[in-house]
């Protein structure tokens, strides 16, 4: 999502609309910040119809990326005062990355293998 607000107000109405027709469950974390969740059927029937589209492989790369990304800004505070808060997110995204290390393993995608190190 970029940082503009209409983007950021569109995406929040999406979300909205989904959770409204139970497509999508909300969690909160230890902050109260909303995290985003489909239910297990949906999820794999969105997969197949990226599949069938074509898609899946490309959206399984972004998904991969957001979270090497997210393990590239935690790792400059795990050591420091920010600790405790980047564990908690680390540790609530690690529960949605097999996905993604499934994916990179078998793609061998070369910019994540590069940025996973």
């Amino acid at each position: 999502m970029s940082g503009d607000a209409a983007d950021e107000y569109d995406t929040l109405e999406r979300l909205t609309a989904l959770h409204d027709k139970s497509l999508l469950m909300v969690d909160r974390d230890t902050q109260a910040q909303p995290r985003y969740r489909m239910l297990e059927t949906v999820r794999q029937y969105a997969e197949e119809r990226l599949n069938e589209a074509g898609e899946g492989d490309d959206v399984r790369t972004r998904h991969l990326l957001h979270y090497v990304a997210l393990g590239e800004r935690a790792a400059p505070d795990m050591d420091g005062p920010r600790q405790g808060e980047w564990f908690e997110r680390v540790v609530a995204a690690s529960r949605k990355t097999c996905l993604p290390r499934t994916h990179g393993a078998r793609t061998r995608r070369k910019a994540a293998s590069a940025r996973c190190g």
